[in-house]
C-alpha cells in the first residue's frame, strides 16, 4: 500500500436527546477500548454542528485490517456500537483506502 493507512469512519447521528449519552460514552469508553483491536494504530473522534459523531480508526495496513476485523476485539466494539441502535437516526460505515497504481497494458495490433 505504498505506506498509505486505510482508514474505517464510523458516522452516526443520535436522535434528539441521545446526544450527551452517545458523547459519553464514545470519549470516555469506546476510544480507549477500540484502541485495543489489534492493528489499529489510531482511534479519534468528533461531531459536526449538526451534532453527527465520526469516529476514525486507522490501521497499520491493508493486511492488518482485514485480521483486524476479524479479530474478538472488533467483534466486541461493534457489539457496543449496536447497542444504541435504537437512539440512533443513521450509522454508517465505510472504509477509506488509498487506490494502489497499477500497470496499464496498451495493445496495438
Amino acid at each position: 500500500m505504498n505506506g498509505a493507512a486505510p482508514i474505517l469512519v464510523v458516522r452516526a447521528k443520535p436522535k434528539d436527546g441521545a446526544a450527551g449519552n452517545i458523547r459519553s460514552w464514545i470519549l470516555r469508553t469506546h476510544l480507549t477500548e477500540a484502541k485495543r483491536i489489534p492493528g489499529v494504530t489510531d482511534v479519534t473522534a468528533g461531531s459536526s454542528a449538526a451534532g453527527t459523531w465520526y469516529v476514525l480508526y486507522t490501521f497499520t495496513n491493508a493486511e492488518s485490517l482485514q485480521k483486524a476485523l476479524g479479530s474478538p476485539e472488533a467483534a466486541y466494539a461493534r457489539g457496543t456500537w449496536e447497542r444504541w441502535d435504537d437512539q440512533l437516526e443513521e450509522r454508517v460505515i465505510e472504509v477509506w483506502a488509498p487506490l494502489v497504481p497499477s500497470s496499464i497494458v496498451v495493445r496495438y495490433n
